[in-house]
């Protein structure tokens, strides 16, 4: 298993449908605890481990210090294949 498989492999089927479009824009309509933030955040590691966008070009905004926290934890703000750490914050978390 590549690591672009390994992304995916945590997700649920509908997850990994938002995770693999990684070409142009994508609207995740879903309730409440339903993973939205982990499979936005899956689609942007599932799109650098497979080489289809460079990490140093990405921008992810998130509007509250929990959902900006979330994707932070789960990489443990780690260096990438970049020199520089791959961190989340939100617009309100003032990091």
């Amino acid at each position: 298993m590549d690591a672009a498989d390994a992304v995916l492999s945590a997700l649920d089927p509908e997850q990994r449908e938002v995770a693999l479009a990684v070409r142009g824009p994508v609207c995740v309509l879903a309730g409440a605890g339903t993973g939205k933030t982990r499979a936005v955040a899956h689609r942007i590691a599932y799109a650098v481990a497979a080489g289809l966008v460079d990490p140093d070009r990405v921008l992810a905004v998130a509007f509250t210090t929990r959902a900006a926290g979330e994707p932070a934890g789960w990489t443990g703000c780690r260096r990438g294949p970049s020199t520089r750490p791959h961190c989340a914050s939100s617009l309100t978390s003032g990091r």
